[in-house]
């Protein structure tokens, strides 16, 4: 199969997944996570925060979380002010459906796009930020999604990555696990067996900076890109 045939064959999966954590079948801390990304006073997560302008109003700050699932990780306000975020999924109508079957209404609900499909719901240079996490290895066409995403980014913008390093090996190809994301000597790594493209490298003109970092104890890559 091709890997949009395999990521169409995880979709059910992915669902099963969701429903399961709100339902308490499993996962209890990570559905303690999830009932925290439902308040609106949430705070902005620090791996953002510390990027984000300061040169404009907290209230006029845009931000995308792409392949946000069923509610946004990013936070939602900083030093007491609402952000304006934009999540988006390819799974965003199942999501709403499943937090509707447990009666959870979350401060914006993810909109439906693919991270493929970026540019036909947003203009060019829309976003102060944008965000993906644990999720560029969930997408049939990573090095599109990468494309998308620097596309919508206004000039001197930031784009953050960060996941689980090589979680498609990590999960064996299961489901939407088709790509491994890693970091090697400050290079951003998108991978599968018989490809591999070096971000760095293949988005060099419009980057002004990459930081590409691999924490291999906890398994943890993060990488923050900046739009020239």
């Amino acid at each position: 199969m091709s890997v949009r045939e395999e990521w169409q064959a995880g979709v059910q999966s992915e669902i099963d997944f969701w429903r399961s954590v709100f339902g308490g079948v499993q996962f209890p801390d990570f559905k303690h996570e999830m009932m925290q990304r439902l308040d609106p006073s949430a705070p902005v997560a620090e791996h953002i925060a510390q990027y984000l302008p300061t040169q404009i109003p907290t209230t006029e700050i845009k931000i995308l979380d792409v392949a946000a699932g069923p509610v946004s990780c990013v936070g939602w306000q900083l030093n007491g002010q609402r952000l304006n975020i934009t999540p988006i999924d390819a799974l965003a109508v199942q999501y709403r459906a499943i937090l509707g079957e447990f009666q959870l209404t979350p401060p914006v609900y993810t909109e439906q796009c693919d991270g493929e499909n970026i540019p036909e719901l947003f203009a060019p240079e829309s976003f102060d930020l944008v965000h993906i996490r644990n999720a560029l290895d969930h997408c049939y066409d990573a090095v599109s999604v990468m494309r998308n995403m620097l596309s919508v980014l206004k000039h001197g913008g930031v784009l953050i990555v960060c996941g689980h390093t090589d979680e498609a090996v990590f999960e064996e190809y299961v489901g939407l696990h088709q790509w491994n994301v890693r970091a090697d000597d400050g290079q951003m790594i998108i991978w599968r067996p018989g490809e591999r493209h070096e971000i760095n490298k293949l988005f060099a003109d419009q980057l002004t900076a990459v930081e590409a970092m691999q924490n291999d104890s906890v398994r943890w890559t993060s990488i923050v890109l900046r739009k020239k």
